[in-house]
């Protein structure tokens, strides 16, 4: 049986494939974790253009990966596909 990952290794294998997985456009783009004091996880992407930061709860995807129900792969792809990500605002 493989050993489950604990938060921060499930949470830092997100963090890398999405910044993996980014377009050309947001190469340049940030990706970072945030452990918050009440045990909420988030990773931030911070985009290099106007209203850069972009933050994904991983607290209830990581739930959902311990019990089966979702790998690591699957939140990347969320995260990659995500509408908000990709949005640009009009100045």
């Amino acid at each position: 049986m493989k050993k489950l990952m604990d938060l921060e290794e499930f949470s830092e294998c997100v963090r890398k494939g999405v910044k993996a997985g980014l377009p050309h456009e947001l190469e340049k783009a940030k990706v970072n974790i945030k452990y918050e004091k009440n045990g909420r996880t988030q990773i931030q992407i911070n985009r290099p253009c106007s209203n850069p930061i972009i933050r994904y709860t991983l607290t209830l995807d990581y739930r959902e990966y311990l019990s089966g129900k979702c790998t690591p792969e699957c939140v990347i792809a969320n995260i990659l596909n995500s509408r908000i990500l990709y949005y640009v605002p009009e100045d």
